[in-house]
């Protein structure tokens, strides 16, 4: 009885604690100064989703008063990124290109902090903005020194020997890490290991990088399997991995550890990528919010889909907890097998509205493209032009989705024969693009993407890697007809 008590007690102390991390609430406090700041120029403040970087968890703008910009943001989490940027303007660049002017590039902040920053030199081009970024007040240190790591990991490196593991940054990684310890004693022991692990882990992700560089360069299959297999017993002269959970705060983690199990994979497979092999990896070898984020980060980027991925999307549904990563996992219940897709309407080359319950009654391939990407045309000239006129018409629809904004590049793709045919079902997202409900209901984050439905506009496969065979989509049509 009286262990039941304390059990109890245990777990309703469990309870407050995970109630409590999850309600964390403060602020962060940041003064701009901008010497060239007119009474009309707005600023706008963006906290950033750590996963989603596309995509903003807060925005507040502001307008100048008694000569400086105050944002004092509320908070949720104890750590994050952010980015103070102007309205975004034009340049004659021979082609028409809208410029965000970056004020403030993605800076971290904790919970608490309290800095003012001060812009001056400010410089707008048709390749970005340029100006100079000084930092004072209470927890200035920090952002100076990651300033100052930023810019030397950016410099030009000179020339290394180039082996197997060759990375071009290696002199300004060295230079960073110099820099650093001159400011060993200054700094907090966290905010120390903070940048240093920043520094490090931009090394692994080059490498990586270059790794990947090499093996898209290799066409010749055996010469191919000899380099992965060389790479076998010398991953391990990577940045080696830390266990230290304060690490998780920079998003270089992330990206390397992605990588890392990535590459793995690809070694393993003679150079394809196992999705199922690589979410199985991450869930066996990591714990807590790495592990969650490892998972989302997997989801969100890879955009082709295993043939189980439906299987793995509920597993991930059970343990994912980290709130960011938990969001992206619950995204994808849009693309499982079974899932009716909404009635998104299009626009055809007439301008005419076009809905996707126009084709009830006809097992339905929608080909999503874009003018200019490589695998669009891959996926076309070796996939769909082969079997869009195999089925009967009143069978089978084959729908092509163009996505570019401007219309008169949609129809320059269609003319052009590289993506789709004239006398084919040509539909726009018109001047939505990637910001089409198609897109964001769906977590589409990039083209080419195929999505299957059957007769009753349900989803059969939704951009599953044997869409991209001939002999795959054949099998997958005949399947459901």
């Amino acid at each position: 009885m009286k262990l039941k008590i304390v059990l109890v007690l245990m777990l309703i102390g469990l309870g407050h604690a995970l109630r409590a991390q999850n309600s964390i609430k403060g602020r962060l406090n940041v003064n701009l100064y901008w010497d060239k700041a007119g009474k009309n120029d707005t600023l706008y403040f963006f906290v950033k989703n750590p996963i989603r970087t596309s995509k903003n968890l807060f925005e507040e703008k502001r307008t100048l008063k008694n000569g400086k910009y105050t944002f004092d943001i509320p908070v949720t989490d104890s750590s994050g990124f952010f980015e103070i940027r102007m309205k975004a303007k034009k340049f004659d660049t021979g082609s028409p290109k809208t410029v965000y002017s970056y004020l403030v590039t993605r800076k971290f902040w904790r919970i608490g902090d309290s800095v003012d920053i001060h812009i001056s030199n400010h410089k707008e081009t048709a390749l970005g903005a340029h100006n100079t970024c000084v930092f004072s007040g209470k927890d200035a240190l920090r952002y100076t020194v990651s300033r100052e790591s930023d810019s030397l990991l950016l410099s030009d490196s000179g020339e290394n020997p180039k082996h197997i593991f060759y990375n071009p940054q290696e002199n300004a990684i060295n230079n960073a890490i110099s820099n650093l310890n001159r400011y060993k004693n200054k700094l907090s022991e966290e905010d120390y290991k903070l940048i240093a692990a920043n520094i490090n882990y931009y090394n692994g992700n080059y490498v990586f990088r270059n790794i990947s560089e090499r093996l898209n360069e290799i066409k010749n299959p055996t010469v191919k399997k000899k380099y992965l297999s060389s790479l076998t017993d010398s991953l391990a002269l990577v940045t080696p991995r830390s266990n230290n959970e304060y690490q998780l705060i920079n998003s270089n983690l992330i990206r390397f550890l992605d990588y890392k199990y990535r590459f793995e994979s690809k070694i393993q497979n003679n150079g394809v990528l196992d999705f199922a092999a690589v979410y199985n990896n991450i869930k066996d070898k990591e714990r807590g919010t790495i592990r969650d984020r490892l998972i989302a980060t997997l989801f969100y980027y890879d955009n082709f889909k295993p043939l189980n991925f439906d299987q793995l999307q509920m597993d991930a549904e059970k343990f994912v907890e980290e709130k960011y990563s938990r969001e992206i996992v619950a995204l994808y219940k849009s693309q499982a097998m079974g899932t009716k897709l909404n009635n998104f309407s299009f626009l055809d080359t007439a301008d005419q509205n076009v809905s996707i319950s126009d084709f009830k009654g006809k097992v339905t391939v929608i080909d999503i493209w874009s003018n200019g990407c490589g695998g669009c045309h891959i996926l076309y000239r070796d996939v769909i032009s082969k079997l869009k006129n195999k089925f009967p018409k009143s069978e089978v629809a084959f729908v092509s989705i163009g996505i570019d904004k401007k219309k008169s590049r949609w129809l320059d793709g269609i003319d052009g024969g590289l993506y789709t045919s004239k006398d084919a079902i040509n539909l726009t997202t018109g001047k939505l693009g990637y910001d089409h409900p198609l897109f964001t209901e769906n977590v589409i984050a990039a083209t080419p993407t195929v999505i299957l439905l059957d007769k009753e506009g349900k989803i059969v496969k939704f951009n599953t890697t044997d869409l991209y065979k001939e002999q795959g989509m054949d099998a997958s049509i005949k399947s459901i007809l």
